[in-house]
Parts: structure tokens; C-alpha cells; sequence
């Protein structure tokens, strides 16, 4: 069944291309305030980067990127405090082909991600 991001299903036989599908992680959708790991004002930019692929602000491609220097030169006051938060909230929440490197981010962020993901299931 096709449940959009929003977490209501449409009915049979009805789909939306423009609405993604929810993301699994270890089978259950992605929880963007688990915990509160994530500020408020972090939630809504990790969804569209992960669900949608559009690229985010720069903290938080660099904090994807596992580039600790740069997100500690691009986080604001909030975010310069919870960059431990981040990683625990990406280990355990996030899809782990969306972050880690540079590579993996920029492999997520390709058009034709989404295509070979479908195909590799």
C-alpha cells in the first residue's frame, strides 16, 4: 500500500507521484523527533533532504558530509550544541546510505538514486 510521507494512505488504486513514499529504517518510518535529538528548526530541512533528496543548508551538509570542522565553523547557536544529538539521531533513524561521507550524500542527492534504490530491493 502506497502511504505518503504524511502517513495517511490514499485509496487503492490511487497514486501520487509527488508524494513520497515513507522511508523504513529498520521497519519503521522515520521519526524526525525522536527523542528531541533534532531541533525543531532542523526537522523540516532533514525531511526534505532525506525523503525528497533536496539539498540542505550548509551545517547540516556538513554534519551528513561527517565533516566535523566545517559543521562547527556553519552551526548557529542552537545547533553548536547538538552536534552529538545529530549523529546519535542519524545512526539511529536515518536511511545509513544518506550520510557518512561526502559520497554518500552526493549519491543520494542523484536523480537516479531513487531509480536504483527501487531496483536493489
Amino acid at each position: 500500500m502506497f502511504v505518503p510521507a504524511g502517513g495517511m494512505p490514499l485509496p487503492q488504486g490511487v497514486a501520487s507521484p509527488n508524494i513520497p513514499e515513507t522511508i523504513l529504517v529498520n521497519g519503521q518510518p522515520i521519526d524526525y523527533a525522536a527523542k528531541d535529538l533534532l531541533p525543531g528548526h532542523m526537522r523540516d530541512g532533514m525531511r526534505l533532504y532525506i525523503e525528497n533528496r533536496i539539498p540542505p543548508g550548509s551545517f547540516l551538509m556538513a554534519v551528513l558530509s561527517n565533516d566535523l570542522m566545517d559543521a562547527c565553523c556553519r552551526a548557529d547557536d542552537i545547533n553548536r550544541h547538538r552536534l552529538f544529538d545529530f549523529c546519535m539521531w542519524l545512526y539511529n533513524h536515518a536511511p545509513p546510505a544518506c550520510f557518512g561521507s561526502r559520497e554518500n550524500v552526493a549519491a543520494w542527492l542523484r536523480p537516479d538514486a531513487v531509480k536504483a534504490e527501487g531496483q536493489a530491493a
